[in-house]
């Protein structure tokens, strides 16, 4: 602790040391100043006044020295540019030989007045040669001063009428150049939509490529079935055509003696009604229950010719009588019965009373009455 506390004194002492080395200096520099304190901090506060002071000084001197080199350096200017316009003088008044600088006014003067006059001869002369419309200038010139002023009302005259038909010709051009310009206008409205027509025509021509061949599949699918309809006819014509007419006379209880075949106006074979007396009644001009009567036949006819050479097959019938009075249905009745000695006959009615013609016809055990919604089934 004692050497810590040795150490300690001596450091002390040699701070002390310093600080009154440093107040001493700070001492002597302020009265080297002029500047009165009894304490150093007054000391210190003074000196850094006058630091700033001189420092503000240095500044401003500074700048002063920096205008000085630049106005030193502006007046060397002036005086190479004095010397220059001087030398120019010189040289001005040799060339022009005179021997005062006052004589150069007048000179000055008249060479501006020359200058402007030039500046009119250029002015004139680019308006000249505008009017000389790419003639050479110096040729225009001589070529109007050529010119007589007594001839030059009478050639205007004339110039005048021809500029007035040369006007006209010019309407007509850009009339003609108008109507020109419309047809062209109309021309390629054409061309687009000749283009467009075209688009159709190859869009319609493809269709037409596609439809073409199907139009030929079914032409000869036309061909060939009517070919099997004209053998069809030809081969069971005269057999079907005598059943029907059987069947038929039977239906409509001898109001018809039976069918024949004639050639209407186009050469084309159609069936007639044949009476009693021979007279024969077109389809068109039978009553609608009788041609009902009549394509039932020609159905029940074929019907008998299918079953001579295949298989039997049911015939499925919905509804047929109700077109039919009593009369013709108690006719056409027994026809069904005889068919169904061959093949199966299935008749479906929603009325009551077709049962009642059905036992009134052809009696109880003819047919089997199956009512559909029930268990039951009858053979009345």
């Amino acid at each position: 602790k004692y050497d810590s506390w040795n150490k300690l004194s001596s450091e002390a002492q040699i701070t002390a040391a310093s600080i009154q080395e440093y107040e001493q200096s700070v001492s002597a520099h302020a009265k080297s100043r002029g500047i009165t304190g009894d304490v150093t901090e007054s000391q210190e506060a003074g000196l850094w006044k006058a630091l700033s002071e001189a420092r503000n000084e240095q500044a401003k001197h500074d700048q002063l020295t920096s205008q000085i080199v630049e106005a030193q350096s502006e007046l060397s200017d002036a005086e190479s540019m004095v010397t220059n316009v001087l030398e120019a003088l010189q040289e001005l008044m040799r060339v022009s030989k005179l021997e005062a600088s006052e004589e150069l006014e007048p000179l000055i003067a008249n060479l501006e007045k020359s200058k402007s006059i030039q500046d009119r001869i250029d002015r004139c002369r680019e308006a000249l040669s505008g009017l000389a419309r790419g003639q050479g200038l110096d040729d225009f010139v001589v070529r109007v001063q050529s010119e007589k002023a007594d001839d030059l009302p009478q050639r205007k005259a004339h110039l005048e009428g021809s500029k007035g038909a040369k006007n006209a010709e010019l309407q007509e051009v850009l009339s003609l150049l108008d109507g020109l310009n419309r047809q062209k206008k109309e021309l390629e409205k054409a061309g687009d939509a000749a283009a467009d027509f075209r688009q159709q025509a190859e869009s319609v021509a493809a269709t037409m490529k596609q439809d073409a061949s199907r139009y030929i599949r079914l032409r000869l699918a036309a061909h060939f079935l009517q070919n099997q309809i004209e053998q069809f006819r030809e081969e069971n014509q005269g057999p079907l055509l005598e059943r029907s007419g059987q069947v038929f006379k039977q239906m409509t209880r001898d109001a018809f003696d039976g069918l024949a075949a004639e050639f209407n106006d186009a050469d084309i074979p159609v069936i007639v009604g044949r009476r009693e007396n021979g007279a024969n009644v077109p389809v068109d001009g039978m009553s609608d229950g009788s041609r009902d009567q009549l394509y039932l036949a020609l159905r029940l006819a074929a019907m008998e010719r299918y079953l001579e050479e295949h298989e039997p097959m049911p015939l499925i019938l919905d509804d047929l009588l109700i077109t039919f009075d009593n009369a013709r249905t108690k006719a056409i009745i027994p026809q069904l019965v005889n068919l169904a000695k061959r093949t199966q006959v299935f008749l479906f009615t929603h009325h009551e009373h077709l049962v009642e013609l059905c036992h009134e016809t052809v009696g109880k055990d003819r047919f089997t009455l199956h009512r559909l919604g029930t268990n039951s089934s009858s053979a009345p």
